[in-house]
Protein backbone atom coordinates (compact mmCIF):
# COMPACT_ATOMS: atom_id res chain seq x y z
CA UNK A 1 0.00 0.00 0.00
CA UNK A 2 2.97 2.41 0.40
CA UNK A 3 3.72 1.92 -3.30
CA UNK A 4 0.48 2.86 -4.12
CA UNK A 5 1.02 6.17 -2.33
CA UNK A 6 4.49 6.57 -3.69
CA UNK A 7 2.97 6.62 -6.87
CA UNK A 8 -0.31 8.71 -6.46
CA UNK A 9 1.37 11.31 -3.90
CA UNK A 10 4.90 10.92 -4.36
CA UNK A 11 6.60 9.90 -1.20
CA UNK A 12 8.73 13.42 -0.82
CA UNK A 13 5.30 15.19 -1.43
CA UNK A 14 4.02 12.85 1.31
CA UNK A 15 6.55 14.10 3.82
CA UNK A 16 6.42 17.44 2.99
CA UNK A 17 2.70 17.63 3.51
CA UNK A 18 3.19 16.12 6.89
CA UNK A 19 5.49 18.05 8.14
CA UNK A 20 3.24 20.95 7.05
CA UNK A 21 0.61 20.42 8.81
CA UNK A 22 2.18 19.20 12.09
CA UNK A 23 3.73 22.68 11.85
CA UNK A 24 0.65 24.28 11.78
CA UNK A 25 -0.61 22.48 14.75
CA UNK A 26 2.34 23.47 16.96
CA UNK A 27 1.71 26.62 16.41
CA UNK A 28 -2.22 26.86 17.54
CA UNK A 29 -1.15 24.59 20.10
CA UNK A 30 -3.12 26.12 23.54
CA UNK A 31 -0.96 26.25 26.59
CA UNK A 32 -0.39 23.30 28.83
CA UNK A 33 -3.60 22.58 31.24
CA UNK A 34 -5.70 23.68 28.13
CA UNK A 35 -6.00 20.71 26.18
CA UNK A 36 -9.13 19.75 24.59
CA UNK A 37 -9.50 22.95 23.48
CA UNK A 38 -9.36 22.70 20.12
CA UNK A 39 -6.37 25.20 18.29
CA UNK A 40 -7.05 28.09 15.28
CA UNK A 41 -7.78 25.77 12.27
CA UNK A 42 -7.96 22.48 13.35
CA UNK A 43 -11.85 22.87 13.20
CA UNK A 44 -11.84 23.50 9.35
CA UNK A 45 -13.24 20.48 8.02
CA UNK A 46 -11.66 19.32 4.84
CA UNK A 47 -13.04 16.93 2.22
CA UNK A 48 -10.23 14.57 0.90
CA UNK A 49 -11.55 13.78 -1.72
CA UNK A 50 -15.30 13.46 -3.81
CA UNK A 51 -15.62 9.37 -5.06
CA UNK A 52 -13.80 6.27 -4.36
CA UNK A 53 -10.98 5.28 -6.39
CA UNK A 54 -11.24 1.32 -6.34
CA UNK A 55 -7.58 -0.33 -6.42
CA UNK A 56 -7.40 -3.13 -9.41
CA UNK A 57 -6.90 -5.54 -6.74
CA UNK A 58 -7.49 -9.37 -6.35
CA UNK A 59 -8.36 -10.79 -3.15
CA UNK A 60 -7.80 -14.66 -3.01
CA UNK A 61 -9.03 -16.58 0.36
CA UNK A 62 -5.83 -17.86 1.58
CA UNK A 63 -5.59 -21.15 5.06
CA UNK A 64 -7.26 -20.74 8.07
CA UNK A 65 -9.57 -23.84 6.61
CA UNK A 66 -11.34 -24.58 8.57
CA UNK A 67 -11.76 -20.88 10.63
CA UNK A 68 -10.50 -20.59 14.00
CA UNK A 69 -12.86 -21.65 16.64
CA UNK A 70 -14.78 -18.56 18.22
CA UNK A 71 -17.92 -18.83 19.76
CA UNK A 72 -18.79 -14.84 19.71
CA UNK A 73 -16.21 -13.28 18.24
CA UNK A 74 -15.93 -9.68 19.53
CA UNK A 75 -13.12 -7.24 19.17
CA UNK A 76 -10.22 -8.40 16.31
CA UNK A 77 -6.57 -7.13 16.19
CA UNK A 78 -4.02 -8.28 13.45
CA UNK A 79 -0.03 -7.93 14.35
CA UNK A 80 2.81 -9.14 12.39
CA UNK A 81 2.78 -12.88 14.13
CA UNK A 82 -0.98 -13.20 13.14
CA UNK A 83 -4.75 -12.71 14.37
CA UNK A 84 -5.71 -11.86 17.74
CA UNK A 85 -9.46 -12.21 18.68
CA UNK A 86 -11.99 -11.97 21.50
CA UNK A 87 -14.05 -14.65 22.45
CA UNK A 88 -16.85 -13.43 24.26
CA UNK A 89 -18.48 -16.78 25.17
CA UNK A 90 -15.07 -17.85 26.68
CA UNK A 91 -14.28 -14.85 28.09
CA UNK A 92 -11.07 -15.09 26.61
CA UNK A 93 -8.61 -13.57 23.55
CA UNK A 94 -7.49 -16.49 20.97
CA UNK A 95 -4.68 -16.00 19.18
CA UNK A 96 -4.27 -17.90 15.87
CA UNK A 97 -0.61 -17.84 13.37
CA UNK A 98 -1.00 -17.42 9.68
CA UNK A 99 -1.57 -20.73 9.52
CA UNK A 100 -4.36 -20.66 11.57
CA UNK A 101 -3.22 -22.68 14.10
CA UNK A 102 -4.26 -21.21 17.81
CA UNK A 103 -0.93 -20.54 19.33
CA UNK A 104 -2.00 -19.19 23.03
CA UNK A 105 -5.56 -18.65 24.88
CA UNK A 106 -5.08 -15.19 26.51
CA UNK A 107 -6.84 -15.10 30.37
CA UNK A 108 -8.61 -17.32 32.72
CA UNK A 109 -12.35 -16.99 31.60
CA UNK A 110 -15.41 -15.21 33.46
CA UNK A 111 -15.07 -14.39 36.71
CA UNK A 112 -13.31 -11.89 39.90
CA UNK A 113 -10.58 -12.98 40.10
CA UNK A 114 -6.60 -12.62 38.64
CA UNK A 115 -6.73 -12.74 34.80
CA UNK A 116 -10.36 -13.62 34.71
CA UNK A 117 -13.01 -10.69 32.72
CA UNK A 118 -16.80 -9.70 33.23
CA UNK A 119 -16.73 -7.65 30.31
CA UNK A 120 -13.56 -8.14 28.08
CA UNK A 121 -13.98 -5.62 24.88
CA UNK A 122 -10.77 -4.34 23.48
CA UNK A 123 -6.86 -5.05 23.76
CA UNK A 124 -3.51 -4.52 22.14
CA UNK A 125 -0.32 -6.12 22.07
CA UNK A 126 2.80 -4.07 23.00
CA UNK A 127 6.11 -5.87 23.03
CA UNK A 128 5.91 -9.26 24.76
CA UNK A 129 2.78 -8.38 26.84
CA UNK A 130 -1.01 -8.00 25.99
CA UNK A 131 -3.06 -5.61 27.56
CA UNK A 132 -6.88 -6.07 27.87
CA UNK A 133 -9.70 -3.98 28.53
CA UNK A 134 -12.60 -5.29 31.43
CA UNK A 135 -15.29 -2.34 30.68
CA UNK A 136 -17.60 -3.54 33.15
CA UNK A 137 -15.05 -3.68 36.22
CA UNK A 138 -13.09 -0.25 34.47
CA UNK A 139 -9.75 -2.25 34.66
CA UNK A 140 -6.93 -3.50 32.47
CA UNK A 141 -5.15 -6.91 32.92
CA UNK A 142 -1.68 -7.58 31.65
CA UNK A 143 -0.34 -10.53 30.55
CA UNK A 144 2.71 -11.51 29.54
CA UNK A 145 3.67 -13.77 26.65
CA UNK A 146 5.08 -16.40 28.06
CA UNK A 147 4.56 -16.22 31.78
CA UNK A 148 0.65 -15.72 31.54
CA UNK A 149 -0.93 -12.85 34.11
CA UNK A 150 1.17 -10.74 35.45
CA UNK A 151 -0.81 -7.68 36.75
CA UNK A 152 -4.50 -5.58 36.57
CA UNK A 153 -4.81 -2.29 37.73
CA UNK A 154 -7.91 0.37 37.67
CA UNK A 155 -9.01 3.53 35.99
CA UNK A 156 -11.21 6.42 36.75
CA UNK A 157 -12.59 6.56 33.55
CA UNK A 158 -15.82 4.59 32.34
CA UNK A 159 -13.42 2.88 29.43
CA UNK A 160 -14.74 2.08 25.77
CA UNK A 161 -11.84 1.39 23.77
CA UNK A 162 -8.09 1.35 24.89
CA UNK A 163 -5.41 1.48 22.92
CA UNK A 164 -0.92 2.30 23.24
CA UNK A 165 0.06 6.46 22.95
CA UNK A 166 3.48 6.64 23.61
CA UNK A 167 4.30 5.23 27.30
CA UNK A 168 1.05 5.52 27.90
CA UNK A 169 -2.47 4.37 27.43
CA UNK A 170 -5.02 6.25 25.33
CA UNK A 171 -8.54 5.33 26.96
CA UNK A 172 -12.10 6.08 24.81
CA UNK A 173 -14.35 7.65 27.61
CA UNK A 174 -18.06 6.94 28.21
CA UNK A 175 -20.69 9.58 29.30
CA UNK A 176 -17.83 12.38 29.34
CA UNK A 177 -17.60 15.56 27.47
CA UNK A 178 -14.06 15.02 26.76
CA UNK A 179 -12.69 11.79 24.32
CA UNK A 180 -9.99 10.15 26.22
CA UNK A 181 -8.11 10.08 28.78
CA UNK A 182 -4.59 9.91 28.96
CA UNK A 183 -3.22 6.97 31.94
CA UNK A 184 -0.16 5.69 32.45
CA UNK A 185 0.65 2.23 32.74
CA UNK A 186 -0.45 2.20 36.68
CA UNK A 187 -4.24 3.83 35.27
CA UNK A 188 -3.36 7.07 36.94
CA UNK A 189 -5.00 9.58 35.07
CA UNK A 190 -2.13 11.90 33.19
CA UNK A 191 -4.67 14.38 31.14
CA UNK A 192 -7.90 14.19 29.13
CA UNK A 193 -8.29 15.81 25.55
CA UNK A 194 -10.89 15.82 22.68
CA UNK A 195 -13.93 17.83 23.94
CA UNK A 196 -15.43 17.42 20.60
CA UNK A 197 -18.74 17.51 22.02
CA UNK A 198 -19.30 21.36 22.89
CA UNK A 199 -18.09 21.60 19.31
CA UNK A 200 -20.67 19.78 17.35
CA UNK A 201 -23.53 21.21 20.71
CA UNK A 202 -24.41 17.11 21.41
CA UNK A 203 -25.47 16.00 24.83
CA UNK A 204 -25.22 12.63 24.64
CA UNK A 205 -21.83 11.31 24.75
CA UNK A 206 -22.80 8.23 23.74
CA UNK A 207 -22.99 9.72 20.25
CA UNK A 208 -18.97 9.80 19.78
CA UNK A 209 -18.34 6.22 20.41
CA UNK A 210 -15.80 5.36 17.58
CA UNK A 211 -12.91 3.99 16.58
CA UNK A 212 -9.73 4.93 16.80
CA UNK A 213 -5.84 4.48 15.73
CA UNK A 214 -2.65 5.23 16.71
CA UNK A 215 0.58 5.54 14.42
CA UNK A 216 3.91 8.14 14.96
CA UNK A 217 2.23 10.96 14.36
CA UNK A 218 -0.30 10.80 17.14
CA UNK A 219 -3.73 9.55 17.79
CA UNK A 220 -6.49 8.91 14.56
CA UNK A 221 -9.99 9.36 15.68
CA UNK A 222 -13.23 8.42 13.66
CA UNK A 223 -17.11 8.30 14.45
CA UNK A 224 -18.62 5.50 14.23
CA UNK A 225 -21.86 6.97 13.00
CA UNK A 226 -20.69 10.17 11.03
CA UNK A 227 -18.22 10.78 8.45
CA UNK A 228 -15.34 12.79 10.55
CA UNK A 229 -11.50 11.83 11.18
CA UNK A 230 -10.07 13.51 13.94
CA UNK A 231 -6.15 14.04 14.28
CA UNK A 232 -4.62 14.54 18.16
CA UNK A 233 -0.63 15.04 17.82
CA UNK A 234 1.38 13.09 20.72
CA UNK A 235 -0.01 15.47 23.18
CA UNK A 236 -3.18 15.44 22.21
CA UNK A 237 -3.72 18.65 20.92
CA UNK A 238 -6.07 18.41 17.83
CA UNK A 239 -4.22 19.29 14.60
CA UNK A 240 -6.61 18.45 11.65
CA UNK A 241 -10.24 17.65 10.75
CA UNK A 242 -10.86 15.67 7.69
CA UNK A 243 -14.18 14.70 6.38
CA UNK A 244 -14.10 11.49 4.52
CA UNK A 245 -14.40 10.11 1.76
CA UNK A 246 -18.22 9.00 2.28
CA UNK A 247 -18.06 12.90 3.73
CA UNK A 248 -20.63 13.76 0.74
CA UNK A 249 -23.36 11.35 1.21
CA UNK A 250 -24.28 11.65 4.89
CA UNK A 251 -28.18 11.24 4.95
CA UNK A 252 -29.64 12.73 8.77
CA UNK A 253 -30.90 15.40 10.78
CA UNK A 254 -27.54 17.26 10.36
CA UNK A 255 -26.34 16.56 6.68
CA UNK A 256 -23.77 19.87 6.83
CA UNK A 257 -21.26 18.62 9.05
CA UNK A 258 -22.06 14.60 8.70
CA UNK A 259 -23.03 14.54 12.55
CA UNK A 260 -26.50 12.25 13.67
CA UNK A 261 -28.13 14.39 16.21
CA UNK A 262 -31.06 11.40 16.89
CA UNK A 263 -31.96 7.96 16.42
CA UNK A 264 -31.04 7.69 12.86
CA UNK A 265 -28.12 6.09 11.65
CA UNK A 266 -26.91 6.66 8.19
CA UNK A 267 -26.39 3.23 5.72
CA UNK A 268 -22.59 3.97 6.05
CA UNK A 269 -20.78 2.95 9.62
CA UNK A 270 -16.93 3.11 10.38
CA UNK A 271 -16.26 -0.22 12.36
CA UNK A 272 -12.30 -0.77 12.52
CA UNK A 273 -9.17 1.17 11.98
CA UNK A 274 -5.45 0.16 11.98
CA UNK A 275 -2.03 1.78 11.01
CA UNK A 276 0.60 -0.48 9.69
CA UNK A 277 3.27 0.71 7.58
CA UNK A 278 2.82 3.97 7.44
CA UNK A 279 -0.98 3.23 6.06
CA UNK A 280 -4.04 4.54 7.77
CA UNK A 281 -6.84 1.91 6.78
CA UNK A 282 -10.61 2.19 7.97
CA UNK A 283 -13.30 -0.68 7.30
CA UNK A 284 -16.74 1.02 6.43
CA UNK A 285 -19.66 -0.91 6.41
CA UNK A 286 -21.85 -0.12 3.63
CA UNK A 287 -25.37 -1.71 5.15
CA UNK A 288 -27.56 -0.78 2.66
CA UNK A 289 -26.06 -2.14 -0.15
CA UNK A 290 -24.80 -4.96 2.19
CA UNK A 291 -20.63 -4.65 1.38
CA UNK A 292 -17.54 -4.05 3.19
CA UNK A 293 -14.56 -1.18 1.91
CA UNK A 294 -11.37 -0.62 3.07
CA UNK A 295 -10.35 2.81 2.61
CA UNK A 296 -7.27 3.55 2.77
CA UNK A 297 -5.55 6.86 3.71
CA UNK A 298 -2.06 8.31 4.56
CA UNK A 299 -1.71 9.20 8.56
CA UNK A 300 -2.18 12.43 7.32
CA UNK A 301 -5.51 11.95 6.01
CA UNK A 302 -4.70 12.11 2.43
CA UNK A 303 -6.70 9.60 0.72
CA UNK A 304 -5.29 7.22 -1.13
CA UNK A 305 -8.14 4.28 -2.86
CA UNK A 306 -10.61 1.59 -1.52
CA UNK A 307 -10.39 -2.17 -2.01
CA UNK A 308 -13.70 -3.73 -1.84
CA UNK A 309 -13.78 -6.67 -0.03
CA UNK A 310 -15.77 -10.04 -1.75
CA UNK A 311 -18.80 -10.47 1.19
CA UNK A 312 -20.37 -8.01 3.82
CA UNK A 313 -18.46 -8.42 7.13
CA UNK A 314 -18.82 -7.09 10.68
CA UNK A 315 -15.14 -6.53 11.25
CA UNK A 316 -11.95 -5.99 8.26
CA UNK A 317 -8.42 -5.52 9.09
CA UNK A 318 -5.60 -4.43 6.35
CA UNK A 319 -2.31 -5.44 7.09
CA UNK A 320 0.21 -4.72 4.15
CA UNK A 321 -1.03 -7.34 1.58
CA UNK A 322 -3.70 -9.33 3.77
CA UNK A 323 -6.81 -8.52 4.99
CA UNK A 324 -8.21 -10.57 7.75
CA UNK A 325 -12.18 -10.38 7.93
CA UNK A 326 -14.81 -11.85 10.65
CA UNK A 327 -18.49 -12.45 9.61
CA UNK A 328 -20.64 -14.46 11.96
CA UNK A 329 -18.46 -17.10 13.94
CA UNK A 330 -16.03 -17.38 10.94
CA UNK A 331 -12.51 -15.40 10.73
CA UNK A 332 -11.33 -15.35 6.97
CA UNK A 333 -7.96 -14.46 5.56
CA UNK A 334 -7.32 -12.96 2.09
CA UNK A 335 -4.23 -12.06 0.76
CA UNK A 336 -4.13 -8.37 -1.41
CA UNK A 337 -2.90 -9.40 -5.46
CA UNK A 338 -1.98 -6.17 -7.50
Amino acid sequence: MQDAVARRLGLGAVVALALALLLVGCEGNPADGERGLVPVGANTYEQVASERTFADVDLRPVGWEPSPDVLHPGRLRVYDEGGYVVDRGTQRIKAVDWDGRETRVIGQGEGEGPGEFKDLGDFFVRGDSLWALDGQRHQISVFHQDDGFERRFAISTQPFTVAPMGEDLAVQRLASDTLFARVDATGAEVDTFGGLMAEHELENALAFQGEFAVSEEGLLFGLRDASYLYYFDGEGHRVRTVRTIDGLDVEGPDPENGLIRGPERPPLQYSDHAVHDGMLTMHTRDRENERSIIDVYTPDGAYVESIELPEHVGQAIAHGDRIVTQRDTALTKYRIDR
